[in-house]
């Protein structure tokens, strides 16, 4: 199986992983600009052709927030981009399989809001990452890892690692 995932937003992180050989294998990963995005799926699919593909995208989840730097325009721009990617791979009638952030995080970091450090230490531990990446592919690399778990039953024993690391919680009398 391969599995071509993406983190839209501000930037979108792409990557390509190939489970052919029943481990994860990172085929290539990027941050791309919102003009490549079409042109990459495009080729990869054909690349994968007769690997049965499968589109995996990271949905926005709207929440409550105190934040005040949150702007709606990056949220408005990842759904809309999120859109063309599934519109595009229904198109070529390839699968497609979408779930948010805190779904995927939770399954594969084991928790529903890991810092950028948890996630790089979990995902070490399931594929050789490449030295330098940032957290957009690094994100989209999580993705297709969960999107394999949704739709394998034989993922689950790579994915059986214990939770991250956690300081225990001090003991007050």
């Amino acid at each position: 199986m391969i599995i071509l995932a993406f983190d839209p937003g501000k930037e979108t992180g792409h990557a390509f992983l190939d489970f052919t050989s029943g481990r994860p294998l990172l085929r290539s990963y990027a941050v791309l600009a919102e003009s490549d995005i079409e042109h990459t799926l495009a080729t990869e699919l054909h690349c994968a052709d007769r690997a049965d593909p499968v589109v995996a995208v990271e949905v926005n989840e709207v929440y409550a927030t105190r934040e005040r730097n949150f702007n709606p325009v990056h949220l408005i721009r990842a759904g809309r981009i999120a859109g063309q990617i599934i519109g595009y791979a229904r198109a070529l009638d390839v699968r497609v399989v979408t779930f948010s952030a805190h779904e995927w995080r939770g399954a594969i970091v084991g928790d529903r809001t890991p810092s950028d450090a948890d996630i790089k230490r979990v995902l070490s531990r399931l594929v050789e990452l490449p030295k330098q990446s940032n957290n957009h592919e690094r994100d989209a690399i999580g993705c297709g890892l969960y999107a394999h778990r949704l739709l394998t039953s034989s993922a689950k024993q790579w994915l059986a690692l214990p939770k991250p690391w956690r300081p225990a919680r001090r003991r007050t009398a």
